[in-house]
């Protein structure tokens, strides 16, 4: 209550079978204050939305609410199957954007929510191979933009792919926006946030040039922060490709 000065103890949150679920991301409130959160977890068959689908999937993406403010959560809704990481965005329109990680195919799905998360439609592939997990962000000219990890090859970078229609289309014959220095090894899982000085900020992780092991010694913060009207100028100066 004294932002961020001190804490209260630690409480359980009510989550029920999705207490040991992974919560990821940023929480989302809607208009009338109640708190959305992705969490991914096994199989919890009180979860809206479960009814015909497989049970044998390693993941399952779920969005949790709470009414009162985060202290507690409940009522979990089934986002995706067989996905994980899931970033979220609230559109002016109402409608719930969710772009989620595929555990089975590594790369990522996109799915709306027309009912404030109770039900999601079945995801659409999003990106190639390896180019997992993402973040949204809303620019003040109305545009969506997903930056995420480009891992499909040795050479690894944060990217941005940008939708002019909230979601619905994506450029990604436009994508060549690289948003971090490349590098090899162990990187990624960005995260961006625009604030009102007119700046976008991404901050993403480096953990050396380790391939398959993650080096906690090696593990650094990176931040690249720009003016979103530099970031809109360059992505209007691409060309598409053939």
């Amino acid at each position: 209550d004294d932002a961020g000065l001190t804490w209260t103890a630690p409480a359980d949150p009510g989550l029920g079978p999705l207490a040991h679920a992974t919560p990821y991301g940023r929480i989302h409130a809607l208009p009338d204050g109640t708190l959305l959160m992705n969490v991914y977890g096994g199989v919890v068959e009180s979860a809206t939305g479960l009814a015909g689908v497989r049970r044998d999937y390693p993941h399952y993406a779920y969005l949790v609410r709470s009414p009162d403010q985060g202290e507690h959560w409940g009522e979990p809704a089934l986002i995706a199957a067989a996905h994980n990481e899931t970033a979220l965005l609230h559109l002016p329109e109402g409608r719930l954007l969710a772009v989620s990680r595929s555990s089975m195919v590594q790369r990522l799905d996109v799915t709306f929510s027309q009912d404030g998360g109770w039900t999601w439609a079945s995801p659409i592939r999003l990106s190639d191979w390896q180019q997992r997990p993402g973040d949204l962000v809303h620019l003040s000219n109305g545009w969506v933009v997903l930056v995420y990890a480009d891992c499909s090859d040795e050479v690894r970078m944060i990217r941005a792919v940008v939708s002019t229609d909230q979601g619905r289309t994506w450029a990604f014959q436009r994508s060549n926006l690289v948003l971090s220095r490349p590098v090899q090894g162990d990187m990624g899982y960005p995260s961006a946030v625009c604030t009102p000085d007119g700046r976008i900020h991404i901050l993403h992780y480096w953990a050396g040039n380790t391939l398959d092991e993650y080096d906690g010694t090696q593990a650094r913060l990176y931040c690249t922060s720009f003016l979103e009207t530099e970031f809109i100028a360059a992505f209007q100066s691409l060309e598409p490709s053939p």
